[in-house]
C-alpha cells in the first residue's frame, strides 16, 4: 500500500468461547507523522507489530492542549488494560500488526494474572505472554496471508491458555457480563442488589479484579456503543447516537467523549477519518446492541 491503512477482521471457530472478542490485522503506511487516539474499551487490548513500534506518549490531551512533547515509550507489542482516557499514539512509518480485544474475565486465563493488573494505557507484553509475540511478529514480517495469520493468531491464544489459573468471583462475572447486556444503562444500586452485594462491596470486588468499578464499566459500555454507532453511520444525528447509547442527550454525549477521549465525538471523527475509511475502529464484537 502507498499510503493511509487497511483493516481485516480475522475470525476462528471457538474464537469468542476463548476469551478473543476481536482480532484485527491491519497494515499502515503514515508518510508524515501524526498523532492518533487510543480508545478507551470495555476489553483488554493486545497489538503486536512488525515495522515501526507502537509510540505511547500518555493520556491524549484534551480541547485546547497541546500534544504531548515527552519521548514516547516504543514498544514493539503492547498490552492495555481498562483505562477511561484515551491513550496518545505517534503514528509514523509502514507497520503491520495485530490487534486483538480480549474479554477481561478472560485474563487469568489467557494472560496468567487477573485485568486489574494490567489497568493502564499500555507496556510491554514479553514477562507476559513470553516467546509468543514475538513469534507472531516472525510470521507478520514473512507476510502471510490473512488464512496463516488466522492460525497463527489462534495458536498464540490456544497456547497462551493457562487454565489452571484460579478464576475470579462469580458476582464480578454477573456483574460485568450485566453491564455489557444492559449496554452500561443499569443503575449501580440495581446492579449490586442483582449480585447480592452492597454497592461499596461490587465496588471493591470489580476494582480488584478487573481494575475498574462497576460506574467505569458502565461508562466504558456507553462509550463502546456509541463510538461503534458513529463509526458505522448508523444514526442520522450524534442526537441520535446519544440517545440509542443511553446518553440523556447530545449534550451528554459530548461532555461524556471529551472526558474520555479528550476532543468531542465530531472531532474525533475528522481526525480518525483516515482509519476509519480503512475499514478501522472496528474492534470489539459482532454484534452489539
Amino acid at each position: 500500500m502507498t499510503s493511509g491503512s487497511a483493516f481485516a477482521r480475522l475470525r476462528w471457530p471457538g474464537m469468542a468461547q476463548a476469551g478473543v472478542v476481536s482480532a484485527v490485522a491491519y497494515d499502515n503506511l503514515e508518510p508524515v507523522p501524526r498523532w492518533h487516539r487510543g480508545m478507551p474499551s470495555s476489553w483488554l487490548t493486545l497489538i503486536v507489530t512488525v515495522g515501526e513500534p507502537i509510540r505511547l506518549h500518555g493520556s491524549a490531551p484534551g480541547v485546547g492542549a497541546s500534544w504531548p512533547a515527552t519521548p514516547a515509550a516504543a514498544l514493539p507489542s503492547c498490552l492495555a488494560g481498562l483505562h477511561d482516557r484515551a491513550t496518545a499514539v505517534r503514528m509514523q512509518g509502514s507497520q503491520r500488526g495485530v490487534q486483538l480485544a480480549l474479554h477481561p474475565l478472560a485474563a487469568p486465563r489467557l494472560l496468567g494474572l487477573p485485568a486489574a493488573e494490567l489497568t493502564g494505557a499500555g507496556f510491554g507484553v514479553e514477562d507476559v505472554l513470553g516467546p509468543a509475540p514475538a513469534q507472531l511478529r516472525a510470521r507478520l514480517a514473512d507476510g502471510c496471508d490473512v488464512g496463516e495469520l488466522t492460525a497463527t493468531v489462534q495458536g498464540l491464544c490456544t497456547t497462551a491458555d493457562r487454565g489452571e489459573v484460579p478464576q475470579g468471583r462469580a458476582e464480578v462475572a454477573h456483574a460485568w457480563r450485566e453491564v455489557q447486556r444492559s449496554g452500561g444503562r443499569i443503575r449501580v444500586d440495581r446492579l449490586a442488589q442483582q449480585v447480592g452485594l452492597s454497592t461499596r462491596q461490587l465496588r471493591t470486588l470489580m476494582r480488584r479484579e478487573l481494575g475498574v468499578g462497576p460506574k467505569t464499566a458502565c461508562r466504558l459500555a456507553r462509550l463502546d456503543a456509541a463510538t461503534h454507532r458513529i463509526v458505522g453511520g448508523i444514526d442520522r444525528t450524534l442526537a441520535d447516537t446519544a440517545l440509542a447509547s443511553g446518553y440523556a442527550d447530545h449534550a451528554h454525549l459530548d461532555a461524556e467523549f471529551t472526558a474520555m477521549v479528550g476532543c468531542s465525538p465530531s472531532a474525533w471523527l475528522a481526525e480518525e477519518r483516515p482509519n476509519i475509511d480503512g475499514g478501522g475502529h472496528r474492534n470489539g464484537p459482532d454484534s452489539r446492541r
